[in-house]
């Protein structure tokens, strides 16, 4: 996590990287901006100002997070239900630093651990006189719930000599403990090596196993420094995996990767084989540099991998004290070779969808009242659901349901009935008026079946209470998603199913090669309206195809399907346009209507919200659409900038008619366009007097998860951040659509 100087450089090498030996200096000019999380999507960084993070996954159903503070002089724990939802939660102190001696300086990497019945806190620890002279300490708790009860110094964890001491990490193995370490080694060069040892219980490690595993012997282990440090485990495919850090601790930090087969001797270095490569490095492009001191986990349902990690947005930062980390997560895959595919660090622009289970609320972690109380069964999703809502005053409540913006989505309700018969809950979301939602009979109590139920949500949090209304049933959870359909669950008429690993739903639907050929989805709606029906689709054809909508038996226009150059027919997009529906079900009919493509899915979305504000930030870059200077004058440049939060970058959404919008910039009042109604690729965006102009008018198309590509009406041209760069002050312009995350705009609504 940090390195180990001389004592007689410390001054001026404070000096240069811009901290004195009593504090910090100013924080940078530049703001980075915390993505929002809600029960759906969220966006990097996960939470500001915080390095080293970890994250521990309990079989009570909550995480539990830790990381470094930017003062170095405390330890912080928060829990959260959700994955996402961790940097969000209230920290809870639970230790502060000594004022004097040992453990009262540079308090840093902590992690929580589970270890025969009690939690235990591995911390780094320096002393108030000497901050770099860290060794490896503990705390003990023995609370069911950790963020209560009383912490205990466990005292130092002694290793095999006295030496600069951090980042530990701890894993159980065929019944073994073993601690991981980084290590300064008398007779060796370098800043720190990696080490593992097995304990004899959590707070105690037999020294004479202490065995060296990696030391920085590689070109990108010593980019500045020479360091090995910040381990962590992973264990799959009959493998073990040490993710770790290399270089020095700014944006020039990198992560490596150590393996071992799961039946080898984990205390013989000979176990253990390196990554010549990084497995994880700088995403310059996205603004996303530095990335690690890593942790990793699962999702709620334990389907998806996750990496958490700290990574920097400004590449030019040459320090790793103060408070520029950011805590970021996304998921990851694994090779062919059994090993794991972290992929590179995504920008802060990049919507994602939520850890799989997080959009998932258990009844029994729900609000209960009168008779209802919780019952084990195996068959339920976490092992336990929600009876005996018996009568009038049995309730279940589950709040924190949040929603990206205000609209419709499906509430999906797991539900056992025993009852031979019919049961029915009242459904309430809000406080509002109440639903009959009823329930058909399961075999048995025990036994579960699921109801989807259209809803309106609010944007940001919402609560959800399901009460008795006549014979009974009991729930499992209920479930926020959006409104949609597999294609191959529709009515397919001349067109065929066909597998496809990388369709949504292994599934998707081809051949809709003729005039009759067509899906058909009966989707049901809470309020009558307009929405966005969004497509995902694939169009290998070579050249740009539609598929025709109707709605009711009424022609809706056309879901337009370019090709991009290297689009195969496993290369997915998303298409949509705004519908116009009918509370209750409606019938939406997508047949081929021009060229070829295949359906995955349709989605009903939220339209965007005319008279809101929006912050539109760049895919590739991560950084926001900008009026420079917050200027005010016709023709001033419109460009990308870092997140500030002010009004030269926020813009409100306006109706031009036709299906088209204007963008008014806050700050100035004045319209984006493009200068001069220019139909060149290239032509230059601007701020201009609102006017009838077709160059101020904007097509927005969903492009997958909070995303948008702007299409300029005048040209039929995108909204493009020139090449891509990812410089403060790049340009933005109109070009051809070509598919690209240089195209693409996370939308949100702010202030």
């Amino acid at each position: 996590m940090r390195r180990f100087y001389r004592l007689a450089d410390l001054g001026r090498w404070c000096l240069f990287i811009g901290v004195t030996l009593s504090g910090l200096l100013a924080p940078p000019a530049w703001a980075e901006i915390q993505g929002p999380a809600n029960s759906l999507s969220q966006r990097n960084p996960n939470l500001l100002h915080r390095a080293d993070p970890w994250v521990y996954k309990h079989t009570d159903g909550w995480y539990y997070f830790m990381a470094t503070v930017p003062e170095f002089d405390r330890l912080e724990l928060r829990k959260s239900r959700t994955l996402s939802g961790v940097g969000s939660a209230v920290p809870v102190v639970v230790w502060t630093k000594h004022a004097s001696g040992v453990m009262g300086a540079n308090i840093w990497a902590p992690e929580i651990h589970y270890v025969g019945g009690r939690w235990i806190i591995y911390f780094t620890a320096g002393e108030s006189n000497n901050a770099f002279a860290v060794r490896l300490y503990a705390l003990e708790n023995t609370a069911a719930d950790p963020t209560t009860g009383t912490w205990t110094e466990r005292g130092r964890i002694q290793t095999a000599w006295d030496s600069f001491t951090l980042d530990a990490t701890s894993f159980v193995h065929n019944g073994a403990q073993y601690l991981v370490f980084a290590q300064s080694e008398p007779g060796i060069a370098g800043n720190s090596n990696l080490y593992i040892a097995r304990m004899t219980d959590a707070l105690h490690m037999d020294t004479s196993t202490q065995t060296r595993i990696s030391v920085p012997n590689l070109s990108w282990e010593q980019q500045g420094y020479l360091v090995n440090e910040a381990p962590e485990v992973i264990r799959r495919n009959g493998k073990i995996f040490i993710a770790y850090s290399a270089s020095s601790c700014d944006p020039r930090y990198v992560m490596g990767m150590l393996t071992a087969s799961d039946t080898s001797d984990l205390l013989s270095a000979a176990s253990w084989t390196k990554a010549q490569s990084p497995v994880f490095q700088s995403n310059p492009d996205g603004n996303a540099h530095g990335p690690g001191h890593n942790a990793f986990t699962t999702s709620p349902d334990g389907t998806e991998d996750w990496i958490i990690y700290h990574a920097y947005s400004d590449g030019t930062v040459n320090t790793c004290f103060g408070d520029q980390r950011s805590m970021r997560m996304q998921r990851f895959g694994w090779n062919a070779d059994g090993t794991p595919a972290l992929g590179k660090p995504v920008s802060s622009g990049t919507v994602m969808a939520v850890p799989s289970g997080d959009n998932r609320f258990e009844a029994e972690y729900a609000t209960v009242s009168g008779q209802a109380r919780v019952l084990s069964y195996p068959q339920a999703s976490n092992g336990r659901d929600v009876g005996y809502l018996n009568d009038a005053a049995s309730s279940v409540r589950f709040d924190n349901i949040k929603a990206p913006a205000a609209g419709a989505y499906a509430l999906s309700i797991r539900y056992g009935n025993g009852s031979g018969g019919v049961a029915t809950h009242k459904l309430s979301v809000n406080g509002g008026t109440a639903q009959v939602v009823s329930y058909p009979a399961t075999a048995g109590w025990g036994t579960f079946a699921t109801l989807v139920v259209p809803v309106t949500l609010n944007a940001g949090a919402n609560s959800v209470t399901l009460t008795y209304n006549s014979a009974y049933a009991e729930v499992d959870y209920v479930q926020v998603d959006t409104l949609g359909r597999e294609a191959e669950a529709g009515a397919v008429a001349n067109a065929v199913v066909m597998a496809d690993t990388a369709a949504s739903g292994g599934q998707k639907v081809g051949n809709l090669n003729a005039s009759n050929s067509a899906v058909t989805f009966s989707l049901s709606v809470p309020a009558a309206g307009s929405y966005m029906l969004a497509a995902r689709y694939t169009n290998g054809s070579g050249t740009a195809s539609a598929h025709g909508v109707t709605v009711n038996g009424v022609a809706a226009g056309q879901l337009a399907y370019p090709w991009y150059a290297g689009d195969s027919w496993q290369s997915y997009r998303t298409a949509s346009i705004n519908v116009t529906l009918n509370a209750g079900v409606n019938t939406i009919r997508v047949g081929q209507a021009v060229g070829y493509a295949e359906l995955d899915r349709v989605d009903l979305l939220p339209v965007l919200a005319n008279g809101s504000r929006y912050r539109l930030t760049n895919r590739s870059s991560g950084k926001v659409l900008d009026n420079a200077n917050a200027g005010t004058a016709d023709g001033n440049k419109v460009q990308q900038w870092d997140d500030l939060s002010n009004t030269a970058q926020r813009w409100t959404l306006q109706d031009a008619g036709g299906g088209y919008h204007r963008l008014v910039n806050v700050v100035s009042g004045k319209c984006l366009g493009i200068a001069g109604g220019s139909t060149a690729d290239g032509a230059v965006a601007d701020i201009e007097t609102c006017s009838a102009a077709t160059s101020q008018q904007w097509a927005v198309v969903n492009a997958g998860i909070g995303t948008y590509r702007l299409i300029a009406r005048h040209s039929g041209k995108a909204l493009d951040l020139a090449n891509g760069s990812p410089a403060n002050g790049a340009t933005v312009r109109q070009w051809p659509d070509n598919g690209l995350d240089a195209q693409k705009w996370a939308m949100e609504i702010t202030q």
